[in-house]
């Protein structure tokens, strides 16, 4: 009598069918769920990394800004020691019209009218001097007009003589803290006009 042929052994086609059967069964029994948690947890993971790249890029952004604001108020100080040992300078004399200034300057290059209005002072600068604010926003225009108005405010270019209207006087010592330049509609030449908005600040000798 063969080994097959005794009562109770199974075949070797017999075993592997059951072998088979046996791996589907596992594998249809495994608990899906422990796969999903880690899928979930991985995409936390990734989520957490980049709002930690996004968040140590914004520290590093406000870090140089800060940085910036350090230089500029060296060279302030800097510049109130020249002045106290030299004598007065017009760059820190007060200039209660600096925005008629500016506005009639923006007129002179040949923009339309332009409002400009005062922004927050401040006084966390040298003692005895105030750190004075100024922001324009000027919509589609001729982006030559706009950085001709910005280049000579900023160097204190004074306005021609008016017999009529004396002129306000220059505004010396004018900075540009933050400055914003965006294409608009192109116009019938096709050129594209672009928009402007600019922040001015200035230090000056509190009176």
């Amino acid at each position: 009598m063969n080994g097959s042929d005794r009562p109770g052994m199974i075949g070797d086609e017999a075993r592997l069918e059951l072998a088979m059967a046996a791996a589907n069964a596992e594998r249809s029994n495994r608990p899906r769920h422990l796969v999903l948690a880690a899928a979930v947890a991985l995409l936390i993971s990734l989520v957490y990394l980049f709002v930690a790249m996004g968040s140590r890029a914004s520290a590093a952004s406000k870090l140089e800004h800060a940085r910036i604001e350090i230089v500029n108020l060296e060279k302030v100080v800097g510049d109130v020691l020249a002045t106290t040992q030299v004598g007065s300078s017009d760059r820190y004399a007060p200039n209660s019209r600096v925005i008629p200034y500016l506005e009639k300057f923006a007129s002179h290059v040949g923009l339309p009218p332009v409002e400009v209005k005062p922004g927050t002072e401040n006084t966390a600068g040298p003692e005895g001097f105030i750190q004075r604010a100024y922001r324009a926003v000027v919509t589609e225009q001729d982006p030559a007009l706009l950085l001709q108005w910005v280049e000579r405010v900023s160097h204190g270019e004074p306005l021609p003589e008016n017999d009529k209207d004396p002129p306000p006087p220059p505004a010396v010592g004018l900075d540009i803290s933050s400055i914003k330049l965006t294409p608009g509609r192109t116009n019938e030449d096709g050129k594209v006009l672009w928009s402007l908005d600019i922040n001015f600040k200035r230090w000056e000798r509190k009176e």
